[in-house]
């Protein structure tokens, strides 16, 4: 139990994945002759959060065929550039963008101001499958998260 909200909670059965949960109650424990019994009851984030960041390079032993998707995560921009993230994940994700210059970022119609730096924007939303965007500006880019699935 902690006063500083949701923590990591990994489960054994879902190796490379972890929750966001927080105790709610205190646990309890009951033993019987060698046995005991441990009871928890948790809070938490709805959707498993992937341990490897989707901009990371995956070794071929640790690719899932069944989520896991090979793309580029850094471009260089030189005045303007069309570019395609897909979010294999089932949520939306608010990525961190790594940016060498201001530039601006079109995604389905909205316009994006990003700035030099790295930083995230509530206004820059990758939806599960293909996100098509288009990058104006001299810039080097780099979009950073971890994919989230249910």
């Amino acid at each position: 139990m902690s006063t500083t909200g949701r923590q990591r909670l990994t489960v054994d059965i879902l190796p490379g994945y972890y929750f966001m949960a927080e105790v709610v109650n205190a646990p309890s424990f009951t033993f019987n002759d060698k046995k005991g019994e441990l009871t928890v009851s948790f809070i938490a984030y709805p959707f498993m959060i992937d341990l490897i960041p989707e901009y990371q390079n995956i070794y071929w032993n640790d690719f899932r065929f069944a989520t896991d998707v090979l793309q580029e995560y850094k471009f260089n921009v030189s005045a303007n550039k069309e570019i395609n993230i897909i979010n294999a994940g089932t949520s939306h994700i608010i990525p961190t963008i790594d940016s060498t210059a201001n530039c601006t970022i079109s995604l389905r119609g909205d316009v994006i101001n990003i700035q030099a730096g790295t930083r995230s924007y509530n206004d820059l939303v990758l939806a599960p499958g293909e996100n098509k965007m288009f990058v104006t500006g001299n810039t080097t880019i780099e979009y950073q998260y971890n994919k989230e699935l249910i």
